[in-house]
């Protein structure tokens, strides 16, 4: 198993990233690649190990200034999973998907259905499913919706919900936060919905949503009324 550089920190209770990156090097922990731009992974077992071999030495690094200071990154962890928890209760509220007095955090607020064993509400909520509800209605009116693209505009619908969310919990917090270094950076509900709206554009194109997208599909056009049919609907006229 591996572990990413802020659990292997956490771990080994070391505070820098140069301080992990020695351990690394000096005592042959196992570090995996992820590609260009991604955090390196560390083998648990090695790191473990280490630990345990140099417990004493750990021990005798720790003055109270390394001590306050892995407290005090460990605190602000906390109170950021807290506030991202309270985050996802306000937004959820504010679009009217879970009422007032309820309070879901973690688990309880995770679906998880079984193999095979799922239904729509499992998937969509109410956003979802007026969007999933709206897009069939449309494709039917236009005449070139399947009973095979049920699936695809199920993603659609999901990555919609998705989207809205994620927009609507970034907003909340100006599309920023901080890292635990202080750095500004993009916050994680921000790249969240960029990605839903990247899958809904793929999708829309695959359903013929929007102009560019249908140019190529028959669509259903109204019939060309006759001779009769027009003398018939004079009346409609005086």
């Amino acid at each position: 198993m591996y572990l990413l550089p802020n659990q292997a920190m956490e771990l080994l209770q070391i505070t820098t990233r140069q301080g992990l990156h020695k351990v690394a090097v000096n005592h042959n922990i196992t570090v995996k690649s992820q590609g260009a731009g991604k955090p390196n992974l560390y083998l648990k077992s090695d790191l473990e190990r280490y630990k345990k071999d140099n417990a004493k030495n750990i021990e005798k690094k720790k003055t109270k200034t390394v001590i306050e200071k892995a407290e005090k990154v460990k605190k602000e962890k906390v109170q950021r999973k807290v506030k991202n928890q309270k985050l996802k209760v306000e937004t959820k509220k504010e679009l009217n998907l879970i009422s007032e007095d309820e309070n879901l955090f973690d688990d309880e607020d995770i679906i998880k259905p079984k193999l095979l064993d799922f239904s729509m509400k499992d998937l969509l909520n109410e956003i979802g499913q007026n969007e999933f509800d709206r897009v069939v209605e449309l494709l039917k009116e236009n005449g070139t919706y399947k009973e095979q693209d049920r699936a695809l505009v199920l993603t659609y619908a999901v990555s919609f919900q998705n989207w809205v969310f994620a927009t609507v919990a970034s907003g909340q917090q100006d599309n920023t936060t901080t890292d635990s270094f202080g750095n500004l950076k993009l916050h994680p509900y921000f790249t969240v919905a960029e990605k839903c709206a990247t899958q809904m554009t793929k999708n829309a194109n695959m359903l013929g949503i929007g102009i560019r997208s249908r140019i190529g599909l028959e669509i259903k056009k109204e019939k060309k009324k006759g001779i009769s049919s027009i003398i018939n609907a004079k009346g409609d006229f005086e």
